[in-house]
């Protein structure tokens, strides 16, 4: 296995990114052509949870296994309280500032989105002809940024009887959403998700060449996704850990035949897998747990099990991988699996 030292190795994570808004994750509503691309040539991991929905306890978490680990790395981003979160883990950090936006870009390249991701190409290239750490990480704030992205991308995602979606640069954020503008908040973020492929083709085209000859490794990851109204919730934070916020696209570039179109269909946690692809490694767990203020999961090959934190209401069961959004809450038939995944999750309370 090669060194980290004999192998450049940036981990880009980007907040709001969903396993779902990828083609190589089974998205078929709109493309991402750039980021299948890069997927073809990587290592897919498939079923990546984040273990909270909070950013700041995430990147806590991914932080401390890379330490754990023995891994420095500069912070890259254009998120500042995500630079605040990192300051003691960092061996140094660079802020890329955001544009301001009023109103939707006239196109991709007009966004506040492209921008940044220009700036992080060029802040980038600078962290890789530096000593600081091992690890270039770049963070970004990503899909919850302004969605500036081009009408027209919004546009691509309607059919002649749809009604218009009234522009607007705001992120949605409601428990209260009705089918209209669940419909809305996901042709939006349809035309984020096509905007960042866009970016993600200029910037790994720039590592790409300035890495010519080198070998080296891109691990690219969300930090949570976006609800969508699968469970009520359009945007914000959904504490309750259904997999709409914590199903997160895992992707490994290492450059070799090896890891060309390879998959892998373990459940992971993000900080413990993100950890161990960074040093070279293959990440496996017996089980992974989720936690937040308000409840408790524990994902297995073939089950979901959900414990709400008030005692008083009933643990689900879900069928995994089957039942992707949690629609068919099994419990009741299967009650001794959820004894033992609830025997299992309490015996792991402080994981």
């Amino acid at each position: 296995m090669e060194s980290r030292e004999a192998r450049p190795t940036i981990v880009v994570t980007v907040d709001g990114l969903r396993a779902s808004a990828l083609g190589t994750y089974g998205q078929t509503a709109y493309e991402t052509p750039a980021l299948d691309a890069y997927a073809a040539e990587s290592r897919t991991y498939e079923w990546v949870y984040a273990p909270t929905a909070d950013a700041a306890d995430l990147l806590l978490a991914c932080a401390d296994r890379l330490r754990a680990s023995g891994v420095s790395f500069e912070l890259v981003t254009d998120d500042p309280r995500a630079a605040a979160t990192l300051a003691e883990f960092a061996a140094r950090t660079t802020i890329v500032p955001i544009p301001d936006v009023e109103a939707p870009a006239p196109s991709i390249e007009a966004t506040s989105m492209a921008a940044v991701w220009e700036a992080l190409a060029a802040a980038t290239l600078e962290a890789l002809e530096g000593e600081a750490a091992q690890v270039v990480w770049i963070h970004t704030r990503g899909l919850l940024s302004p969605w500036d992205a081009p009408e027209d991308l919004i546009e691509s995602q309607l059919d002649e009887e749809d009604l218009a979606i009234e522009p607007s640069v705001v992120l949605p954020d409601t428990d209260e959403a009705d089918e209209e503008a669940r419909f809305a908040a996901a042709c939006r973020y349809a035309a984020q998700a096509m905007t960042l492929d866009a970016c993600w083709s200029g910037w790994f085209d720039v590592v790409r060449s300035a890495l010519e000859g080198v070998e080296f490794r891109v691990v690219l990851a969300g930090l949570r996704g976006f609800p969508l109204g699968e469970h009520g919730r359009v945007g914000g934070i959904d504490a309750r850990l259904f997999s709409e916020q914590q199903h997160v696209p895992l992707v490994v570039f290492d450059g070799d035949a090896e890891s060309r179109f390879d998959r892998s269909a373990a459940p992971l946690r993000l900080d413990g897998a993100l950890a161990e692809v960074v040093r070279g490694a293959t990440p496996s767990e017996p089980l992974v747990v989720l936690a937040s203020p308000v409840a408790r999961a524990v994902v297995t090959h073939e089950w979901l099990l959900r414990a709400p934190a008030d005692a008083s209401v009933p643990a689900e069961l879900y069928v995994k991988p089957d039942d992707r959004w949690e629609q068919n809450d099994i419990a009741s038939l299967r009650e001794r699996v959820v004894e033992e995944l609830a025997a299992q999750l309490a015996s792991l309370a402080g994981v």
